[in-house]
């Protein structure tokens, strides 16, 4: 069987897939079985690659359960978890075995696991060596200033989860539309998110004062400052995070869709930016810490992908 066979074999069992992802999904597998004819000219395709037909169908039979919802994702081996051949009789191997799939409503996305495996590796490398910089530079107790902002971030996606909060499940933009036609913000900024991320940061100050204290390291003046430090921290951060929100909206992004290194950092540059008033960090420590954090957020959701603890790997 050749590359084409094989792709039309698919493409006949993509019955629910609409016509964009179906392009993709087909396009994504002819270039990736054309680069591996080319070095393993002499094993059968079919060997390789399993049953087509199986393959066609687990496609078609998971895109077909998601395709009513919008925000729901769901990672799978379109040939089984073990990697075997799709037609379950175990021959052969199958270079299948080193790809997910992320499929939703608007979306499959194959994952290359081995190069998310060499991206961790590179990022724990460089977060290492951003560390010991901070270290060097004398800039390292900096970071426990900046903790609420990254405790702010982490409870609100958190308070989802958190039942007894869900009255406060309140879009901040009410559900309105701007004038382009488009929410104003989205469903994931909420109300609930913004009061159980600044009593995070709140909590994160008050732990930060009494632990340096104890150290000795006297990073905030009182408890009060602290609290105060907290909160506008917490609230910078998860402003940042929803002004990001309404340009991607304005721009064209749906929710959901990554726009890279903002993503990954605006709750940070929005507690940067409005901690101003009551001190400026060094433009030196601002540059680093903003990189580790991109850095720390691949670092962290690659291996919570693997862990099965998230449903995407960046």
């Amino acid at each position: 069987m050749n590359v084409k066979n094989y792709l039309k074999s698919v493409d006949k069992q993509l019955t629910d897939v609409s016509t964009e992802e179906r392009k993709k999904i087909l396009a994504h597998l002819q270039k990736n079985l054309q680069n591996f004819m080319k070095k393993n000219q002499d094993q059968a395709l079919i060997e390789k690659l399993g049953d087509p037909v199986e393959y066609g169908k687990s496609l078609n039979r998971h895109y077909n359960l998601l395709k009513t919802t919008d925000d729901f994702r769901l990672v799978f081996s379109p040939n089984g978890k073990n990697g075997k051949n799709g037609n379950g009789n175990g021959k052969g191997k199958n270079f299948l075995r080193d790809m997910k799939f992320i499929i939703s409503a608007d979306m499959i996305m194959p994952v290359p696991t081995k190069d998310l495996w060499i991206l961790g590796g590179i990022s724990v490398l460089l977060m290492s060596l951003v560390i010991y910089a901070l270290y060097e530079w004398k800039m390292l107790t900096l970071v426990w200033v900046v903790a609420p902002a990254f405790f702010a971030n982490g409870a609100a996606l958190l308070s989802r989860r958190i039942k007894f909060l869900d009255s406060l499940a309140i879009p901040v933009d009410l559900e309105k539309k701007w004038p382009d036609g488009r929410r104003v913000i989205g469903n994931s900024k909420t109300l609930r998110g913004y009061v159980f991320g600044i009593l995070a940061a709140i909590a994160s100050a008050a732990v930060v004062f009494y632990a340096s204290e104890y150290l000795g390291i006297n990073i905030f003046s009182s408890l009060e400052y602290s609290i105060i430090i907290g909160a506008v921290l917490g609230f910078g951060a998860l402003l940042g995070d929803t002004v990001k929100s309404f340009f991607k909206r304005r721009l064209g992004f749906a929710e959901g869709k990554t726009l890279v290194f903002f993503d990954q950092t605006d709750f940070l540059i929005g507690a940067l930016l409005i901690s101003i008033p009551f001190g400026q960090f060094p433009v030196k420590f601002i540059l680093v810490v903003l990189g580790a954090t991109f850095l720390l957020h691949v670092i962290t959701n690659i291996f919570a992908f693997y862990f099965k603890l998230k449903k995407v790997p960046l």
